[in-house]
């Protein structure tokens, strides 16, 4: 049977109870946010598209009766989230001289690192929050810093192009990382594999090996500036996004798009992978405030011949 036959189906057998119970207008309402509501107003498990339709009232009383289980209600409101804590303020670290514009935490839970507008790099103690170290070595903005988990290295990059990798053992930088055309605006290594991929605002993005410091792959595609970078830790891929919309997919091996995501309608800022599956959220910029009216969260599925066979995507707007 066709999809329409079933809806037709459906169709007729709601007007027909309609006209016996002589009730009310019945609704079938158009999820525009890919949310289902159930009759009491909870969030469906398994949302999907529907039909919109207007039933015909056939009844003796005017629609919208007390009697009537079958009144039009108004549209609920998303329900408030009850699966974190209420978070709090716990402490307020200061010591740059400009915006902060990168961290990260250093896989010890130990310390964390800090890139900001004054040029430098800030190491603080987790617990106590007190400043460890400073480094310097850039003359621009510093844009991005992560921190290696099997080494005992620090990278960074920034808005004068450089990217460099810092020996925290003798505090001193020991390797430069040169292509970029314009500012470097993120970076981040992968978990198994020793590369160094970062994105600029040249509309690319290039994969480096960590040691010998070669440009491994160039990743065009963007038409403008990619302002993020994140690696899948379980697979050879990445996934970029920028500022001309999109979220990008790469095969970190062929160096080529596999998918591209095009839900946004601005400029995406920043990515977030989840640790154990194959999902990721992405930031947007609305005007000139840094909010997060939508997150577009995206599964894939890599099957055999290294190939995407599956990209399933769906946004929540809250």
């Amino acid at each position: 049977m066709q999809i329409t036959d079933c809806y037709e189906n459906l169709k007729s057998a709601l007007i027909k109870s309609a006209i016996q119970m002589k009730s009310v207008d019945l609704y079938c309402v158009l999820s525009s946010t890919g949310l289902a509501l159930t009759a009491d107003t909870q969030i469906h498990r398994n949302p999907s598209e529907f039909m919109p339709w207007l039933l015909p009232c056939h009844h003796n009383k005017p629609c919208g009766t007390k009697n009537s289980s079958l009144v039009a209600r108004k549209t609920p409101t998303m329900p408030k989230p009850q699966w974190h804590a209420p978070w709090k303020l716990f402490r307020v670290i200061s010591g740059h001289l400009g915006w902060v514009r990168s961290i990260a935490v250093e896989p010890g839970n130990q310390w964390f690192v800090t890139g900001a507008g004054d040029r430098t790099i800030k190491i603080w103690d987790l617990a106590s929050g007190k400043l460890k170290l400073s480094l310097t070595g850039h003359i621009s903005t510093v844009r991005g810093v992560a921190v290696s988990t099997r080494s005992p290295y620090l990278f960074s990059c920034g808005e004068d192009k450089q990217v460099k990798c810092w020996d925290l053992e003798y505090n001193k930088v020991i390797r430069h990382y040169h292509g970029h055309l314009s500012a470097v605006y993120d970076l981040d290594l992968h978990q198994t594999i020793d590369v160094l991929v970062t994105c600029s605002r040249d509309a690319t993005a290039r994969v480096w090996d960590i040691r010998s410091k070669a440009n491994v792959h160039t990743l065009s595609g963007h038409t403008n500036t990619v302002a993020t970078v994140r690696c899948q830790a379980a697979e050879p891929q990445i996934i970029t996004g920028s500022h001309d919309s999109t979220i990008r997919l790469w095969d970190l091996i062929a160096g080529k798009t596999r998918a591209t995501l095009t839900n946004h309608k601005k400029s995406v800022r920043a990515l977030a992978l989840h640790p154990r599956q194959y999902v990721t959220s992405s930031y947007v910029v609305n005007g000139d405030a840094y909010v997060a009216p939508k997150f577009v969260i995206f599964c894939y599925l890599v099957v055999v011949n290294d190939r995407v066979d599956r990209l399933a995507h769906f946004i929540c707007a809250f």
